[in-house]
């Protein structure tokens, strides 16, 4: 069972201009595993960190979750045993692995 979480963030108040991301996703017994956006300069988590502080988070069911809840969900899972697999990995970043290719 896993969770994927999205960012939604207005990105123009005038024209309804919102921004969609996928974030990454939470299975039981694996490490968070994030999605990077070199298009938006999300590449670490310290972009997903910066990025956030002003975006509102949510989980796959458009349920809002708050900012501390999910970096708790985040740094919890380094204790995981799994990792996802190096072959489908772009890159690692605070031992956290990124994908650029969309995942569900």
């Amino acid at each position: 069972m896993g969770m994927n979480y999205y960012s939604t963030k207005v990105k123009c108040e005038y024209c309804n201009n919102i921004e969609y991301l996928h974030i990454g996703k939470k299975s039981v017994g694996w490490r968070f595993v994030f999605k990077s956006h070199p298009d938006k300069g999300i590449v670490s988590y310290r972009d997903w960190i910066r990025y956030l502080h002003d975006a509102k988070i949510s989980y796959e069911t458009n349920e809002e979750i708050e900012h501390e809840k999910f970096f708790n969900i985040v740094e919890k899972s380094l204790s995981e045993p799994r990792v996802a697999s190096h072959d489908s990995v772009a890159h690692f970043s605070c031992d956290f692995p990124f994908m650029e290719v969309e995942f569900c």
